[in-house]
């Protein structure tokens, strides 16, 4: 009871605040529509959501092949993907078109001797990284 107690007076204090924030500076306020209210236009867009780029890696330890599966809200620039091995060596590269990766999912590594690895997925500023073991 008490913790709910607090998290309501926290919430009232933040709410004062912004309340007082908004009052002795109404030029940075912004309504919804995207105006400041000294009806300046501000240039923004809500509804554009960040690029992204998550990589699903599996197993992390193998004898055999690894596999794994790219998500991307990006459509545009391409994915690189590149494995390093412990000295930060490349030994093997690949490029992936985004529109041909969703629900795909890739196996690689056969080849590879047994060590450590980074494998390294790029895609425009977007970086992932998962370390891979080779036995």
């Amino acid at each position: 009871m008490k913790t709910t107690t607090l998290h309501r007076k926290k919430r009232i204090v933040w709410a004062a605040l912004v309340f007082v924030l908004l009052n002795c500076f109404p030029f940075y306020a912004q309504n919804a529509a995207g105006i400041a209210i000294d009806d300046t236009l501000v240039l923004t867009e809500p509804n554009k959501k960040a690029d992204s780029l998550t990589a699903q890696v599996w197993p992390v330890i193998s004898m055999y092949d690894f596999n794994f599966k790219l998500e991307t809200t990006n459509t545009i620039h391409e994915i690189e993907m590149t494995v390093l091995d412990e000295y930060g060596e490349k030994v093997m590269g690949e490029t992936y078109t985004p529109g041909q990766v969703h629900d795909t999912i890739y196996r690689f590594g056969g080849n590879l001797d047994s060590g450590q690895y980074v494998i390294k997925f790029v895609q425009n500023d977007k970086v992932h990284y998962q370390t891979l073991v080779r036995r």
